[in-house]
C-alpha cells in the first residue's frame, strides 16, 4: 500500500484496474485481521518499533 494515495492513483501508477487494488487490499486486510487502513498502519508501526 502506498500511504496517502487513492485507489485510483495507485491503479494508475501500476497500470491495473482500481478493482484489482480493492481486491488485493481486502485480501491483505483479511490476512492481517484488520478492517481499516488506520489499523494496518498501527499494526505495522508497532512491528517496526520492536
Amino acid at each position: 500500500m502506498q500511504a496517502g494515495h487513492s485507489t485510483k492513483s495507485i491503479a494508475r501508477s501500476m497500470r491495473i484496474s482500481p478493482h484489482t487494488i480493492k481486491v488485493h487490499r481486502r485480501n491483505i486486510y483479511e490476512k492481517l485481521g484488520v478492517s481499516t487502513q488506520a489499523e494496518v498502519f498501527a499494526l505495522l508501526s508497532g512491528r517496526m518499533a520492536r
